[in-house]
């Protein structure tokens, strides 16, 4: 699941690994996802330890007794030296290249680091991907709950084929959007995809 609501969002920063706390409005997208959440049984919970996804699992798991171990694979796509800054706060030369990268093909944009500090696409995908495997190995036959970003899950579909990350922009991902994932640890299976949707 993607994490609800932070004041990076509303501030249309760049938020990447910058700790951005949610929103009130975060705070009720949260206690709303544990609502509609509360007839699954989670075996175990992980997030992003990163404030704004750590908070959310805290939210939904508070009302299915689990604690929420914070992992720092799950975390979003380092955006390197423009983390926190609006696109209008950039430098001249560093707004330049971002905009570069925003213009590039999707094959040419997995791989691609604007800026300093930047991790690609496809470092992000492989990290995520990481962790779901390491999981889905220890936890055969369990339903896990995981809050991540929108950057995170968006590269993990595009690495699964669901469409490519030029067909999923930011924007296409809604704050509390959920993925239902399954895997053996080898395998994905896209069971359902709720909130984020192809441009």
């Amino acid at each position: 699941m993607r994490h609800a609501e932070s004041e990076a969002n509303i501030q249309k920063r760049y938020a990447g690994n910058f700790d951005a706390p949610l929103t009130e409005n975060g705070h009720l997208q949260a206690q709303e996802m544990a609502k509609q959440f509360k007839n699954i049984h989670f075996d175990a919970a992980f997030s992003s330890d990163l404030s704004r996804s750590y908070n959310t699992a805290q939210i939904i798991a508070n009302e299915h007794t689990v604690a929420v171990v914070a992992k720092k694979l799950l975390r979003e796509k380092s955006h390197g030296i423009v983390e926190g800054k609006r696109h209008d706060e950039l430098e001249e030369d560093i707004r330049k290249k971002m905009d570069v990268y925003h213009a590039l093909d999707a094959d040419a944009m997995w791989t691609h680091k604007a800026v300093e500090g930047m991790e690609s696409l496809e470092e992000t995908a492989g990290r995520f991907i990481t962790f779901l495997r390491e999981t889905a190995l220890a936890y055969p036959n369990k339903t896990l709950l995981i809050v991540s970003h929108g950057g995170s899950m968006r590269s993990l579909l595009a690495h699964l084929g669901f469409a490519s990350i030029k067909e999923l922009p930011s924007t296409s991902a809604a704050n509390a959007s959920y993925i239902v994932l399954k895997s053996d640890g080898v395998e994905f299976e896209i069971a359902k995809i709720v909130g984020i949707e192809k441009k």
